[in-house]
């Protein structure tokens, strides 16, 4: 199954919520300041006018994001986003519908600017589903005339974050489709999953003698990627004289960048 097929086929509504949400937050830095309001502790949705808001830190004038998060199908996505109980074309039909998530997020936008006169205010639409340019076209027209900025991410941008290496561990998470790109997040899961399962019985502490070496290593690891770590099926054979490494177990190697070392086979454990 694919990662796109995989998106469409989810049916809970709080898990594909959770998931949007965090996917936001790495898609677009903005939305790090995103409190998801529409979710409670059990991972149930809750009935609000927006699933997610927030003001950016330290923005001036003053910018504020919404999100709304949907697994409706692809023909009822306008119903579901852009239905206005207010216009007359929905008023023909007799009774009152209930009002999309973007024209939810547009009065709630109005209420901000009433209070924060100068502020700004982008709606992230977010869905399970693959987009059409028809529905696109219709949500950006609705927020050229309230003055919001509306952004969509849809299914082919969640599936590109969702098998990219940063995105994978989430991939795993939600969509139980297994890693298989390495990033920083993994390689400190495989760290602690060799430690816990290679660990010498009896090794105290105590003892320990914090060498040159080792504040070096600490420092390397701790440090901003690149960085190498390499799973080993058994001990390292050779390093060259001068370079700095560090054996933390006897599967785990890693050393910084601009250094090598020659090992007889590497592989995930």
């Amino acid at each position: 199954m694919t990662t796109a097929e995989a998106l469409e086929g989810i049916t809970d509504t709080g898990l594909f919520e959770i998931l949007g949400i965090r996917a936001l937050r790495r898609l677009h830095a903005e939305c790090e300041c995103l409190e998801h309001l529409g979710i409670n502790a059990q991972g149930k949705t809750i009935v609000g006018p927006i699933d997610g808001f927030g003001r950016v830190p330290a923005s001036a004038p003053s910018r504020y994001v919404a999100a709304a998060f949907t697994i409706a199908a692809r023909n009822e996505l306008r119903r579901k986003w852009y239905t206005d109980p207010g216009s007359d074309r929905t008023a023909k039909h007799g009774r009152r519908p209930q009002t999309g998530d973007l024209i939810d997020a547009c009065v709630k936008a109005e209420v901000v600017r009433a209070r924060d006169p100068g502020s700004t205010f982008t709606v992230y639409l977010c869905t399970n589903q693959r987009f059409d340019e028809e529905i696109m076209d219709e949500g950006y027209a609705i927020g050229k005339q309230r003055s919001v900025d509306v952004v969509f991410v849809g299914q082919s941008r969640l599936r590109d974050l969702l098998d990219s290496a940063e995105g994978q561990p989430l991939r795993e998470e939600f969509l139980g489709i297994k890693s298989v790109k390495v990033s920083r997040e993994l390689l400190q899961e495989l760290c602690r999953v060799s430690l816990r399962h290679y660990q010498i019985d009896g090794l105290s502490t105590s003892g320990f003698v914090e060498t040159v070496a080792w504040h070096s290593a600490r420092k390397t690891l701790a440090a901003s990627p690149p960085y190498w770590l390499w799973l080993e099926s058994r001990a390292w054979e050779k390093v060259p004289s001068g370079d700095r490494c560090l054996s933390v177990t006897p599967r785990v190697v890693a050393w910084d960048y601009g250094y090598q070392a020659t090992f007889s086979r590497t592989h995930y454990p």
